[in-house]
């Protein structure tokens, strides 16, 4: 990990030379920064140009182009004396959220009647893919219950 430099801004007014120091530890701090090091700076998520959310129902992301992967923890609570079930699906965009590919079901978050579900998913996403929506489903004569959800879309993690 880089350590992060306090650069006094004296240094860097304008008539002020700079050297190979301060060029150093531009070049570090960035890098700090990057690697969350202590004292350095943190970058916002929407810089990142991360997806970051949390729901128990429909969530739609957009301008997520450089976003290559996505996980998803969930909790899902079925309803005692339902029929149905319920389940969590996930939908892909190449226009921005104009239109959705069809729903794909998310594993590990269908339950039938009373049952209870957790679990994690790490899906990865096309180049082309610039919108994403995860949706709560009901399906059966009698659906009903939650699926707690939290969402974070990154680039270069693995599963």
């Amino acid at each position: 990990m880089s350590d992060y430099t306090e650069i006094d801004t004296d240094n860097l007014l304008p008539g002020k030379p700079l050297t190979s120091a301060i060029a150093l530890a531009l070049n570090e701090n960035l890098k700090a920064s990057g690697e969350g090091a202590p004292g350095a700076p943190k970058f916002a998520s929407e810089a990142l140009n991360m997806l970051v959310g949390a729901g128990t129902g429909t969530l739609t992301f957009t301008d997520v182009g450089r976003v290559e992967k996505v996980l998803i923890q969930s909790f899902t609570n079925g309803t005692s004396g339902s029929s149905g079930g319920i389940k969590l699906t996930y939908q892909t965009s190449t226009n921005n959220g104009a239109t959705f590919a069809s729903a794909i079901d998310i594993p590990n978050t269908t339950v039938g009647g009373a049952g209870i579900s957790a679990g994690h998913n790490v899906i990865s996403l096309a180049s082309s893919v610039n919108a994403f929506r995860v949706q709560l489903v009901g399906f059966g004569v009698s659906s009903g219950g939650t699926i707690s959800y939290s969402v974070l879309g990154v680039s270069g993690i693995s599963p």
